[in-house]
């Protein structure tokens, strides 16, 4: 399976990637004269069935006829897991299954990869944001060292703020489905908010970062990179594919799309420059741009305020 995606055992080695074998309790057995039950459970490598009378019954392996994808801390210590699975139909179960949340492992907290791009990201200053492992790894190895990936679509606040201790531009490289594009919007409103120099690629062919550097090359991904457009001019054109009709009705909806990114940037220059654009590409007057982000903003601050007072009142009858 791994050398079908691309992978050499040197790929694997650098991963550490792994299996686990299709056996209920050997990794039970294993682990029982290094750790105590309470232990054990905690650690998110067992499932168990509670006991009619409440109690937990026998542990035994989560993971099971799986390829195992080790998730790191910062420091490079393993804190959890993605394994996927070899078997097809519905014995198999879900094809990716994750480590649950654990005292060692918070989704929202963890960006794949960190361990070993974090050098590579501060002396640059910019990240390669991509959605699964097998896209950083692949990307990686293709000699991009500044590239980390979410948890799915998943992208957190959490994840923003561990980001800013590092980078200051992100290139985000979403799948070209729908899910990933909704991501990408996400991910974008959170990045603008703290001021990040965001780009957003869309690979050609509909591909993966995946699959692109291995169809395509590493020269064609990174001239890809190059290329990829600033995050105005990608939600543009996709306010213009979501509402491709030139008529008013089709035009607002572009806009009201628009008007949250707009609204999120902190550079008033830069939000200014931001609804210019969008004005001439939906071929709306620049002035009634500006006019409605007025009018988003007074919206919005007076439910800020009725909120407020809302709490004040609520405080005031505790």
């Amino acid at each position: 399976y791994l050398t079908g995606r691309g992978l050499t055992a040197d790929g694997i080695a650098k991963f550490r990637i792994g299996f686990a074998p299709d056996n209920f309790h050997a990794l039970r057995q294993r682990l029982e004269p290094l750790a105590d039950p309470a232990a054990l459970r905690a650690s998110g490598l067992f499932s168990w069935k509670d006991q009619e009378d409440g109690s937990p019954g026998p542990m035994y392996a989560r993971f099971r006829k799986r390829v195992m994808f080790p998730i790191a801390n910062e420091g490079g210590r393993v804190i959890a897991f993605t394994a996927r699975t070899l078997e097809t139909g519905e014995k198999a179960g879900p094809k990716y299954l994750n480590s649950p949340e654990t005292p060692l492992y918070s989704k929202s907290n963890v960006l794949f990869n960190l361990d070993k791009a974090r050098q590579a990201i501060r002396s640059d200053g910019g990240v390669v944001l991509v959605e699964g492992q097998m896209d950083c790894i692949s990307v990686f190895l293709a000699g991009i060292p500044n590239v980390l990936a979410t948890s799915g679509t998943a992208f957190t606040e959490a994840q923003v703020r561990l980001l800013k201790r590092y980078a200051t531009r992100v290139i985000v490289n979403f799948d070209p489905d729908t899910a990933g594009a909704n991501a990408a919007e996400k991910s974008i409103a959170l990045l603008t908010e703290e001021g990040f120099d965001v780009r957003v690629l869309t690979l050609e062919g509909g591909l993966d970062p995946d699959r692109y550097v291995r169809e395509r090359g590493a020269r064609a991904y990174v001239d890809a990179l190059r290329s990829a457009p600033a995050f105005q001019d990608y939600l543009i054109d996709r306010a213009r594919t979501l509402f491709p009709a030139r008529d008013p009705k089709s035009k607002t909806e572009a806009l009201n799309f628009l008007l949250p990114h707009i609204r999120r940037i902190p550079s008033l220059i830069a939000r200014d420059a931001f609804a210019y654009d969008a004005s001439q590409a939906l071929g709306i007057d620049s002035a009634l741009v500006r006019a409605e982000l007025k009018d988003a903003a007074a919206r919005r601050r007076d439910h800020l305020s009725a909120h407020e007072t809302s709490l004040t009142r609520s405080d005031q009858i505790l």
